[in-house]
């Protein structure tokens, strides 16, 4: 098999099985069968930049139900990019939920979310940092197509 090249300041979107992420992500898992190399810039991964890079998106949500969708973007922006300053923070949010179809959530509790807009909220979270490599364990179905594409544009 070929090797995968990302391109420079673009985001890459992969999809696969829980299994299937485990060696590339780093998971003391196995899968038997599999064998290669990663690479990251035609030198051997270094597994704690690689994850620092990535983003994985579990197939569960792992949300926190008892914070409003903007209180969790506000406690993802303030861990993945605390060094921003707030108005800075507040306009990738805000861009971020506009782009996922989330802005007019804001005040909605986690838990008031619908399957799918619970998932745009796992895939907001990790937007924050602006990762180059998404990880999805299965196929968004729950995403419409607008938000899917909007998502490889941003």
């Amino acid at each position: 098999m070929p090797p995968l090249a990302l391109q420079e300041n673009s985001c890459s979107l992969l999809f696969g099985f829980n299994n299937g992420f485990d060696d590339i992500y780093g998971f003391p898992f196995r899968t038997e069968g599999m064998k290669g190399e990663i690479l990251m810039n035609e030198n051997e991964r270094d597994l704690s930049q690689f994850r620092k890079l990535s983003a994985y998106i579990m197939q569960d949500n792992q949300l926190h139900l008892n914070l409003t969708v903007d209180e969790a973007m506000a406690v993802a922006a303030k861990l993945k990019i605390g060094d921003k300053k707030g108005f800075q923070r507040e306009s990738i949010i805000s861009e971020i939920l506009d782009t996922l179809g989330l802005l007019d959530h804001r005040r909605t509790m986690t838990s008031g979310l619908s399957g799918g807009q619970k998932k745009r909220l796992s895939i907001a979270l990790e937007l924050v940092s602006n990762p180059p490599i998404m990880f999805f364990t299965n196929q968004p179905v729950a995403l419409t197509l607008h938000p899917v594409f909007s998502v490889f544009l941003y």
